[in-house]
């Protein structure tokens, strides 16, 4: 169908001759491996990679098989940056390096209180994360803090514990991300309210929900560096 072709851009010229069909990534598989024979991707690879060697038009062209069959994934459609997070942090070394955790954005609204605004974008990051009923360890961001006093940020530090201490382990801490300078204050206050919690709180780093972040070990400066990945699309 013209008017909604599976391409991201513009249709190709197919004035040029075409010497030779080459596949890649899981289709590739299907098509010469037949390794798509039940559905274990859960995609539409398998229907797309059958579709393909029934079309007629397509048998008079050379089908050829490279070499390499580079695996479509969506970790590979993307971008990747390297980050070093602002000096006055807090972290608990001892759960450092992590890699590959997700990202969420909390908004916080001032007509909103702390709890409630914690508790939905909890339940959202579930949502998106978790597979099942196992819950994924993911980074909640908050992009756009306001002006803080202390008592706005103890009230917050005591959300951020009631909705995500329970979730927590020695290895698996509580993960904030912060893009204003708030880190050293807001993870001090975690650990006063609860010192047995290990807590990850950075600052000086902008991301965006359904970005994955790699956070290295602390470097003698005292920053840490973080991986930013950014995803160009997703997948379901």
């Amino acid at each position: 169908d013209e008017k909604h072709p599976l391409l991201l851009g513009h249709l190709p010229n197919w004035h040029k001759p075409v010497d030779a069909i080459v596949f890649t990534g899981g289709v590739a598989s299907c098509i010469y491996e037949n390794e798509c024979t039940q559905r274990q991707y859960d995609d539409i690879g398998e229907r797309l990679a059958k579709m393909l060697l029934q079309q007629e038009q397509l048998q008079s062209f050379l089908w050829l098989r490279p070499e390499e069959t580079a695996r479509a994934t969506v970790t590979g459609a993307g971008t990747q940056t390297t980050e070093i997070s602002g000096a006055t942090i807090q972290v608990d070394a001892h759960v450092l390096p992590l890699k590959n955790v997700p990202v969420f954005n909390c908004h916080i609204d001032t007509s909103t209180d702390f709890n409630t605004t914690v508790k939905t974008a909890v339940e959202r990051a579930d949502d998106l994360f978790s597979i099942q009923d196992n819950r994924s360890p993911f980074a909640l961001y908050f992009s756009e803090l306001p002006y803080l006093s202390f008592q706005d940020v103890h009230a917050l530090c005591q959300a951020i514990l009631q909705h995500l201490a329970t979730r927590c382990s020695k290895d698996i801490p509580i993960i904030i991300v912060i893009q204003s300078d708030y880190a050293k204050i807001i993870g001090q206050t975690i650990q006063a309210i609860n010192a047995t919690v290990p807590i990850i709180c950075i600052d000086q780093i902008k991301v965006e929900t359904g970005d994955y972040i790699d956070i290295g070990e602390v470097l003698p400066s005292g920053v840490v560096p973080v991986v930013v990945k950014t995803l160009a699309f997703h997948s379901k």
